[in-house]
């Protein structure tokens, strides 16, 4: 650690002047522990008014000392034995059967494209849910029992009454909240008591019915989801807030592309602003008008890309700006894109089916095409494609669902893995879903069978013999991704954008292998020091791992004062930390802020990165 004078502006809060900040910190500190364990490194003393130069484990003594100016000061404790030490998460899993078995089906009243799982209501395992001919279904993941039926709209007499519905629990009662669009409105439905609010989502748009794809997300930032779709954006209540209209037939998603803690609404026409439709429209050069089947893709750097009806892949810059073009791309695709490692190399791959749905291509971002698979004409007229790491080497399998069967595919060779024809669909769209819907501590993949637009099945399919890898509980939309949502159903807030964090779209990660797990807890409490208001925050850090988490990791505390983040301490970890011990974290002093953020970037690979951060928002 490295000590400088402070300087007040750096504080962003009103911690008071101090004569000396602790570098990163933004405020006086303290240090206490083992003294070999937690050295000081380069310390360069610290010198409050005459104080020395002595190094080692360093002291900011009385916090009331600096002319009745209250100083923070923070505490890092010694490695410890951590008292809620449990089983590790995660463990090595050895040799995996490829073989698959059918564990259960469902039969559908009807029609059925897409389909969500994640807890609810404390139950084991995970409900799967979904949209038959306008009635949701809710299935019970152990067995496949139908725990609820609700009818969303009464049947059109069109047999293509299907949508790609979302759940989460958007009010932390622990229900989820699913909601589904319908031929012109908006359905939601409160699990836990089967209440339903319905609202109408046409507005300006006499399309609005053509819309199948919706999801959840706190574009404000205050705590209550909005709801999403591809041409509009409501407010919990059914308020239209802003729209596109023209945005129907596209795919969308939600995340912070720019880094500024609040989401972008991207879909196939354009980046937007979702609080007030703000935004730029992609360049049309890349596309013909009208209505396109586009299905945008985070690809970092604030970029997107996405896949046209002229068959051309388009990277496009923050600011509306085509970064590069590939003809042949695409084939009028929709849900079929997916990202995550798949060969290995460290490196994110786009994966997708393409040139009339005759090929599975692996691309990088800009759309180059590095390998493909061809299938029989017809064989992917169906279905779609997932991508999930089922034997927890750090690498992505693609999971095919099409009309003659399900593959899990090597990302690297196309190898067939696994192949089973007791499912497939000759539904448009209708990807797997992968998830641990039992809770038995082994992946399952879930399916849709049918033919055409007639009733189906709901499959669950899992290893004949052993275990696929452990996995979350949770795919709860289409647009899945997996730093946005916690296993509970509950959205995270300030989510990280995925191509900084997981570099994964529509993919589930592991959560196995011989590997350290650092998991981070936080929270605040009001109190006095020196006979004025101060709040003592605490922040842990758990291994709950099956192996040592190196030193080095960076732990950082944010405030948000519900417009902005801003960092109040970065402290990097000097010591390693074994499975079932902690580190905390101590600070106090005056806290003028909405609430609190606290993050550990791990040195390395770890079991889930998805524990790696707290929020407190209602302090």
């Amino acid at each position: 650690m490295r000590w400088r004078p402070a300087a007040c502006p750096l504080l962003i809060l009103a911690l008071g002047c101090n004569d000396y900040a602790l570098e990163g910190l933004g405020a006086s500190a303290r240090v206490n522990g083992d003294e070999e364990t937690f050295q000081p490194g380069d310390s360069a003393g610290m010198d409050s008014g005459g104080g020395d130069d002595s190094g080692g484990v360093l002291d900011t003594g009385d916090p009331c000392a600096d002319s009745g100016a209250l100083n923070p000061t923070v505490e890092i404790s010694a490695v410890e034995a951590d008292p809620d030490a449990a089983e590790p998460v995660c463990t090595a899993l050895g040799a995996v059967d490829w073989s698959m078995v059918v564990k259960w089906r469902a039969s559908l009243p009807g029609f059925a494209m897409g389909m969500v799982a994640a807890p609810n209501q404390g139950r084991a395992g995970a409900s799967v849910f979904v949209d038959s001919d306008g009635t949701m279904i809710e299935l019970d993941g152990r067995d496949g029992t139908v725990l609820q039926e609700v009818l969303l709209v009464a049947n059109t007499g069109s047999d293509d009454d299907g949508s790609m519905p979302v759940v989460a629990d958007t009010d932390g009662d622990g229900d989820l909240d699913f909601a589904a669009p319908a031929w012109g409105f908006v359905n939601r439905v409160d699990t836990g008591t089967g209440a339903i609010f319905r609202f109408d989502s046409r507005g300006n748009d006499p399309h609005g019915a053509d819309d199948e794809v919706i999801q959840y997300a706190d574009i404000d930032l205050d705590g209550t989801p909005e709801v999403i779709l591809s041409t509009a954006v409501f407010a919990a209540d059914g308020t239209r807030l802003t729209e596109q209209a023209t945005a129907q037939f596209t795919q969308m998603f939600v995340t912070d592309l720019d880094g500024d803690s609040f989401p972008e609404w991207v879909n196939g026409h354009g980046i937007w602003d979702p609080r007030d439709g703000s935004g730029t429209a992609f360049d049309a050069s890349v596309g013909e008008g009208g209505s396109f089947y586009g299905a945008p893709v985070d690809v970092g750097g604030g970029s997107v890309a996405f896949s046209r009806d002229t068959s051309t892949w388009a990277v496009v810059e923050a600011d509306g700006t085509v970064a590069s073009t590939v003809s042949g791309a695409g084939g009028r695709l929709r849900g079929l894109v997916a990202v995550g490692d798949v060969d290995g190399d460290g490196s994110p791959d786009v994966v997708r089916i393409e040139s009339q749905r005759t090929r599975v291509a692996v691309t990088e971002p800009s759309g180059r095409e590095t390998r493909s698979w061809a299938f029989d004409e017809g064989d992917l007229s169906g279905g779609g494609l997932s991508l999930a790491d089922l034997d927890a080497d750090g690498i992505y399998e693609i999971i095919l669902l099409r009309p003659s069967g399900l593959s899990v595919l090597s990302g690297l060779t196309g190898e067939v893995l696994a192949e089973t024809t007791a499912v497939g669909t000759a539904a448009r769209d209708s990807a797997p879903i992968i998830a641990d819907i039992d809770g038995d501590g082994s992946a399952e993949i879930v399916a849709l069978a049918s033919s055409g637009t007639s009733a189906g099945e709901v499959v669950a399919l899992g290893p004949a013999t052993g275990r696929w890898a452990r996995t979350r509980p949770i795919w709860n939309q289409l647009a899945y991704d997996a730093a946005a949502v916690r296993d509970d159903g509950t959205l995270v807030r300030f989510g990280t954008p995925g191509w900084s964090g997981l570099q994964a779209f529509r993919a589930q990660p592991g959560r196995d292998g011989e590997l350290p797990d650092l998991a981070v807890s936080l929270s605040a409490t009001d109190g006095e020091v020196c006979d004025e208001p101060a709040m003592l925050v605490t922040v842990g850090v758990r291994n709950i791992g099956s192996a040592d988490a190196p030193a080095g990791a960076l732990l950082q505390l944010s405030t948000w004062d519900g417009a902005a983040r801003a960092v109040l301490l970065e402290e990097m970890l000097p010591a390693a930390i074994p499975p079932g011990k902690r580190v905390t974290l101590t600070w106090q002093g005056p806290l003028d802020a909405a609430g609190l953020i606290a993050e550990i970037v791990p040195v390395g690979q770890e079991c889930d990165s998805l524990d790696d951060e707290a929020e407190l928002l209602a302090l």
